[in-house]
């Protein structure tokens, strides 16, 4: 149980921290959206604490901007193996994106292509769907 909520606090001062870098490359790019994701809590509770912690570990980096007067929204995030990032291979990455494209106040269309696993165990899911939103 110790492992389990130490593990939860590390991530959440993790993201913290990481949380003004994302915002300084947000302003320094002009980036709607940037942000750095890695589960630094279960790792570090792997190492310490000989944790069951089974999930494969991902390091991933999402990416978005607007676009057209705020009407064409593009996110793309780059997803990959710990082990193959430390090792500089490019080779086995996942890219998952997403296009919105507001046709007005009340309707938009939204592209999304994701990818799951990585190597030959890859599979992808594409998607395409109108959207409308009102409020009272």
């Amino acid at each position: 149980v110790l492992a389990g909520v130490t593990e939860q606090q590390i991530q959440t001062l993790f993201r913290q921290g990481l949380a003004g870098f994302e915002e300084q490359v947000q302003e320094a790019t002009g980036l709607d959206e940037f942000r750095l994701d890695y589960n630094l809590g279960g790792r570090l509770s792997k190492e310490i604490w000989a944790s069951p912690y089974q999930e494969e570990e991902n390091i991933a980096l999402t990416l978005a901007k607007r676009f057209l007067l705020d009407r064409l929204y593009f996110r793309v995030k780059f997803a990959q193996p710990w082990q193959s990032f430390q090792r500089g291979e490019l080779g086995n990455v996942q890219i998952s994106y997403e296009v919105l494209l507001w046709l007005n106040k009340y309707l938009s269309l939204d592209y999304t292509k994701e990818s799951f696993g990585f190597g030959s165990d890859q599979r992808q899911y594409n998607s395409l769907a109108l959207q409308a939103s009102f409020m009272f």
